[in-house]
């Protein structure tokens, strides 16, 4: 047990037994307030909270090699969306709508091929992105379907 658990005992042993076995929280790169302001729709944005996304993305990895102008054109339309382990975000051959700014995790990129001397086409990951990557932007400005399939993994 840890020193500093050891200090909380009290005499309420399922409190203590809970202390215990509780598992560390996570924190996040991003405040809870910050969470808000990306949920929320541009329009419903005030002024302060628009500047205040501005800031945020320059804290971002994924956002620094853009110029202060790209951001802030980038600002009204940025949405916060947590995405599950194993979850499909882009789908090969695909109309391109969206493109994602990696935060945390990785996002595996994967290909259909088809098998030698076969019609059957087997799922083959090419690369892997992390925090600070963007995935789904080669489509969208060539104006082409997804080539890819992108998961959360």
């Amino acid at each position: 047990m840890k020193e500093q658990e050891e200090t909380i005992m009290t005499s309420n042993i399922n409190k203590n037994i809970t202390m215990i076995v509780r598992r560390e929280r996570k924190t996040g790169i991003l405040t809870m307030a910050e969470r808000i302001i990306l949920r929320l729709p541009n329009f419903i944005r005030s002024v302060e909270e628009r500047k205040k996304l501005v800031e945020l993305m320059l804290r971002l990895e994924c956002f620094q090699t853009l110029s202060p102008v790209i951001r802030a054109r980038l600002a009204p339309v940025v949405k916060y969306l947590f995405i599950h382990k194993e979850r499909q975000i882009i789908k090969q051959d695909q109309s391109p709508t969206v493109v994602y700014f990696i935060l945390t995790g990785e996002i595996s990129v994967t290909t259909q091929v088809k098998k030698p001397n076969s019609e059957e086409t087997e799922e083959k990951v090419l690369f892997i992105y992390g925090p600070g990557d963007c995935i789904g932007d080669t489509e969208m400005i060539l104006n082409c379907p997804r080539m890819n399939s992108c998961n959360a993994s």
